[in-house]
């Protein structure tokens, strides 16, 4: 079957983002480059610097903590990697460069990962 023309693809305005959430981020490393010598990087993720996230653009999140109480973080403090398919272009984009939505929970976990230090999507220590 062909999916080219298909009415039901993203870049007709059919897309699902429900689950996702406007981001700005500046990109620091890609995986293809670094992979072939680190464990924990695959060759499909990005090392990004969130700038800022949501409708409003604001840098800062609120994190809940596994322990109880939560705590409102500078977003812009935190680098971490993270897989490219959990950023993809914003509803009836065709930018290459602007307008990316992340997958909230996605991006949650790596930003709760990259406070404790560990900045990887995939922690194998």
């Amino acid at each position: 079957m062909n999916f080219k023309d298909n009415a039901a693809r993203w870049k007709y305005g059919h897309a699902k983002y429900f689950f996702h959430t406007p981001l700005e981020y500046e990109i620091l490393e890609k995986g293809d480059k670094i992979s072939g010598y680190h464990p924990n990087i695959a060759d499909d993720e990005i090392k990004i610097r969130p700038i800022s996230i949501g409708r409003n653009k604001s840098p800062h999140r609120k994190i809940f903590f596994k322990g109880g109480g939560s705590g409102v973080v500078d977003i812009r403090d935190y680098p971490f990697w993270i897989p490219r398919r959990r950023i993809r272009r914003g509803a009836r984009s065709w930018s290459q460069k602007k307008d990316r939505w992340v997958h909230k929970k996605t991006f949650d976990q790596c930003l709760a990962r990259a406070l404790g230090g560990r900045t990887y999507y995939v922690d194998y220590y």
